[in-house]
């Protein structure tokens, strides 16, 4: 990863803590753009779409990501928590439809 894209990766994270989503997209996306094999901004990317609430393209990104780097457990761990959260949704909406 060069230095520009390192530059842009802990911009996204910066912007993501912050609560500025849409500044942190930009620059995850940039970051995406120049290293698009890197396992770590597909991560962090994912978490910054999970927290938007826009989960299929958050589940995307994990995949990727563990497709990239599959013995991260950290990934696998994100991943798994989104698809545990996901699953909990889907219940609950079975649930609500069913009263």
């Amino acid at each position: 990863m060069d230095d520009r894209t390192k530059e842009l990766l802990s911009l996204g994270a910066r912007s993501f803590k912050e609560g500025d989503f849409k500044s942190a997209e930009d620059s995850f996306r940039q970051a995406l753009e120049a290293d698009p094999q890197s396992a770590l901004i597909h991560n962090n990317y994912a978490m910054l779409l999970k927290r938007m609430e826009r989960i299929d393209d958050a589940e995307f990104h994990f995949k990727t990501a563990l497709e990239l780097d599959p013995q991260n457990t950290q990934i696998m761990k994100n991943y798994g928590k989104l698809l545990k959260e996901k699953n909990n949704a889907k219940k609950e909406e079975e649930n609500n439809q069913a009263l």
